[in-house]
């Protein structure tokens, strides 16, 4: 199965970026009790998960699917990701398709 030759590292990446996007996602409802720093810093993490999971060089084809699968379910909550960005991602995963 593909899923047993993804690294635990990446795996864990992907879990906690997606879980952070979902709990972004839910902040974005009118909340007069969520802090702005509390989402600033939610924001960060992010940010930083998203960066490690650009910068993931797949070491095999379960690696690049899962990478290339989960940026397709970050786009599709709306998140936005610059073409720069889009284009080190098919780059990174080019020589496994």
């Amino acid at each position: 199965m593909l899923e047993d030759d993804v690294s635990r590292e990446l795996a864990e990446l992907i879990s906690r970026h997606g879980a952070l996007i979902v709990e972004l996602e839910l902040t974005r409802e009118p909340k007069p009790e969520a802090p702005k720093q509390e989402l600033v810093q939610l924001r960060v993490k992010e940010l930083d998960l998203r960066a490690k999971i650009i910068a993931w060089p797949p070491s095999n084809r379960a690696e690049a699917y899962r990478k290339i699968e989960h940026f397709a379910r970050v786009l599709a909550t709306g998140v936005s990701l610059d073409q720069a960005t889009v284009r080190f991602v098919l780059r990174s995963v080019q020589r496994f398709l």
